[in-house]
């Protein structure tokens, strides 16, 4: 799987800001489910409906 960030039409990204206003423990619980996600480990991903993935 690839991750890709979405950036604002000024080329901002939401993710980063929200991501640079984390604590460093919740900071990094995201960077390692970003890191499993993009190896196709799914195991904690839930179904929203729709498609949807949280």
């Amino acid at each position: 799987m690839k991750i890709l960030e979405y950036l604002d039409q000024d080329g901002s990204s939401p993710f980063a800001l929200w991501f640079a206003g984390i604590e460093a423990r919740a900071a990094s619980k995201v960077a390692i489910a970003l890191t499993r996600i993009e190896a196709g480990n799914l195991s904690n991903v839930k179904g929203v409906g729709s498609g949807l993935l949280e």
